[in-house]
């Protein structure tokens, strides 16, 4: 017997992937891998997420000496930043109007 947030977890893929919106990652498809207890979920591939970028716009902030740079790297993360968290409300919109629940909202989930 699953645990109650894998099935729902499961039923919530299975009830969004017909469904495209340009924020949220593309599920092609998903089953029960034949004769395994795995379930496979081929999807979208993301290389960068929001917590990597928030980690990498500091590091690189940190690294400049004049404060005239720092502030424009600032100004222009916090932008990006902004317009990014546009984005992730939006997806996260067209999931409510849905009515299902983002579980696990954080930056490492958030492409």
């Amino acid at each position: 017997m699953l645990d109650e947030g894998l099935q729902n977890e499961i039923r919530v893929i299975a009830k969004l992937c017909p469904y495209r919106h340009r924020n949220l990652i593309e599920i092609y498809s998903h089953c029960w891998l034949k004769n395994t207890p795995i379930y496979s979920i081929d999807m979208e591939f993301c290389d960068l997420n929001m917590g990597d970028y928030i980690r990498d716009s500091h590091a690189s902030m940190a690294r400049n000496d004049q404060s005239i740079i720092i502030y424009d790297s600032r100004v222009q993360f916090w932008h990006t930043t902004a317009t990014i968290l546009l984005h992730v409300l939006s997806g996260l919109s067209f999931i409510h109007q849905h009515n299902e629940v983002h579980r696990d909202l954080k930056p490492a989930n958030s492409m």
